[in-house]
């Protein structure tokens, strides 16, 4: 009995020490160096709300244990071939070390085919013309030892293109317009283009104004507004539009408000009805709103009735500091209309009305009309 409690003792205190080692591991961790020295890196970039982004680690053109000189050595030797006969050993991890993963948070198109929102792990199988490009639904793996054709959910193919001397391994987002962007692979002298779409990017603003006026900025006088004037630039979501701007005007009628109205009505075709709030809004709006408003007529191609605008603007306010401004708009808007005789008038009117600071730049555009 003696010998089993010093046994259980024993036993006591070398589970306790483990417990606390595992423990103290869990809490503590340690951070070494990447493997290789492939540094890892994220590159990251927004298509309107949608985030997409790539996590990699970046191998160096230098062997890092040989110290030898990789360039031109990467492609087809370093990374071999596929062959089309076996993906399993020809699939290569798209970088170094750990699964290069593919972020998406919102559904796209891939080279024009669907990828849902999610976490992709990335691989390819290069050839001299055409590589195939691999989408897979398991990001965790460690390389492409445990790939799984059957874990794939997209394949495309794509060009591989020459390109300027890439010591690391990277991927960039270039051409980064309003729905689209294209990310990147360069290494060596060779980059492999990606391009990412968004077909719905404007609906995705809708449904992101929706849920922020509802959470709370609906009763932002300029919120209203700025999601009343995207819908308006972009002739999307107009009814819902519409009851926006009847809540704004229910408030506050203001001219800001009116103006809205009164694009909204225009963009709708109700010209009309566009026309009788636009006799409301003179009468109240400043001189800084009725050159806004302007400006949106000339933005919905609306020239003529931006002319009035404009040249009800210099009547009413005559004296406004900012004249000259109001004076380039109006010929500005003549000059679109392709009256240069009338733009040529008040253009020179504005240049008497303007500081010196803006003789240059209207002297500019004088010369260029005449």
């Amino acid at each position: 009995m003696k010998n089993y409690f010093k046994h259980l003792k024993i036993i006591t205190i070398i589970c306790f020490l483990l417990g606390s080692f595992a423990l103290s591991a869990q809490m503590r961790g340690i951070w070494l160096p990447p493997n290789g020295g492939n540094q890892k890196s994220v590159a990251t970039q927004y298509i309107g709300l949608v985030e997409a982004k790539v996590t990699y680690h970046s191998p160096n053109i230098i062997s890092p244990s040989t110290k030898e000189n990789r360039k031109g050595k990467i492609w087809g030797q370093l990374v071999p071939y596929g062959t089309g006969k076996n993906d399993a050993i020809n699939v290569w991890r798209a970088g170094a070390n750990a699964n290069t993963v593919f972020s998406i948070s919102h559904d796209v198109l891939v080279n024009g085919h669907k990828l849902p929102a999610g976490k992709y792990g990335v691989f390819m199988i290069p050839t001299d013309n055409e590589w195939t490009v691999i989408f897979s639904k398991e990001s965790r793996s460690w390389g492409a030892f445990a790939y799984d054709q059957k874990e794939d959910f997209l394949r495309i193919k794509v060009k591989p293109e020459t390109n300027e001397f890439t010591q690391w391994l990277a991927y960039e987002f270039t051409e980064k317009e309003e729905n689209t962007s294209t990310v990147v692979l360069k290494w060596d002298s060779l980059k492999l283009p990606i391009k990412i779409t968004v077909p719905n990017s404007k609906e995705l603003y809708v449904e992101r104004l929706r849920s922020d006026l509802k959470l709370g900025a609906r009763w932002s006088n300029e919120s209203l507004l700025g999601a009343i004037s995207f819908c308006i630039n972009n002739e999307i979501n107009l009814e819902e539009a519409m009851t926006w701007v009847e809540q704004l005007l229910t408030r506050n009628r203001t001219s800001a408000g009116l103006i809205a109205k009164a694009r909204l009505l225009a963009v709708k075709g109700q010209n009309e009805a566009a026309e009788k709030i636009m006799d409301e809004i003179v009468p109240i709006a400043s001189s800084p709103e009725l050159n806004a408003y302007g400006y949106s007529l000339l933005r919905d191609n609306k020239v003529k009735e931006a002319i009035k605008i404009f040249a009800l603007n210099i009547k009413k306010y005559p004296n406004d500091p900012f004249i000259w401004g109001h004076t380039d708009s109006l010929a500005e808007a003549h000059l679109k209309d392709g009256n240069k005789k009338m733009a040529l008038k008040y253009y020179k009117i504005a240049k008497e009305k303007a500081p010196v600071s803006q003789h240059a730049y209207l002297d500019g555009v004088i010369a260029k009309i005449k």
